[in-house]
């Protein structure tokens, strides 16, 4: 749901007033998205003045773990985003200063007792952001979804995780079904300090908000750090 530009010139900066609270913002240079411009310099200082502005703020907690094996740290995240340049609306017309906001929490809600990595345990997430459906492609998404570091005795770094996704059309994107729904599960797998290989299955209904049959995805993923 956030319309995020594409490349462009911007300059974003983050404080952190305490060791709980953060306060991030950013503006960046939304022409090029407007005129589909690859000359960044050119649409920054020669085109109209379109920008995409983000603030968020975050509260960041460690809640005590019951067994006694440390902290539960977990991020509690608000943000709203605006865009002034002209959109099309399905209503007739052009918007300007389109206004959007999100919410994203994850959270560790249990570590093993005696686990090697201080990440070693049960973590959630939840997500959630709303826009303009007259002028965007989305009215709201939100995705939920959990995952485990160390699901297997002797395998501390390995992670299985799942989790659900789903977004609502708006009447912009002209969609013959209201929402599309993600459900993917992984298990990342470390073969080495320094290599993870992830496979994943996705099953996807109401694919790109069509009336079709359901579809399945797998992939994998692989990540070397050098």
């Amino acid at each position: 749901t956030i319309p995020y530009p594409w490349y462009g010139l911007g300059i974003s900066a983050m404080a952190l007033p305490t060791d709980w609270l953060y306060v991030y913002g950013a503006i960046v240079d939304d022409d090029p998205s407007y005129r589909g411009d690859s000359n960044t310099f050119k649409a920054a200082f020669g085109g109209p003045a379109y920008f995409f502005t983000n603030v968020e703020t975050g509260i960041l907690l460690d809640l005590p773990q019951p067994n006694g094996s440390g902290t539960l740290p977990g991020t509690y995240r608000f943000g709203m985003w605006h865009q002034n340049r002209p959109k099309d609306d399905i209503r007739g017309g052009d918007k300007r200063d389109d206004i959007g906001m999100y919410v994203s929490i994850d959270q560790m809600l249990f570590k093993e007792a005696d686990a090697a990595e201080d990440s070693q345990g049960l973590g959630v997430f939840a997500r959630f952001g709303l826009a303009d459906g007259d002028v965007n492609p989305f009215n709201s998404s939100w995705s939920v979804g959990a995952q485990y570091q160390g699901p297997i005795p002797n395998r501390d770094q390995d992670i299985i995780g799942f989790g659900v996704s789903q977004v609502e059309f708006g009447d912009y994107a002209e969609a013959s079904k209201r929402h599309e729904t993600v459900y993917e599960s992984y298990y990342r797998f470390r073969i080495t300090p320094w290599w993870h290989v992830t496979p994943s299955v996705q099953v996807v209904t109401n694919p790109g908000g069509e009336a079709v049959g359901n579809a399945v995805v797998a992939g994998i993923r692989t990540r070397i750090t050098f």
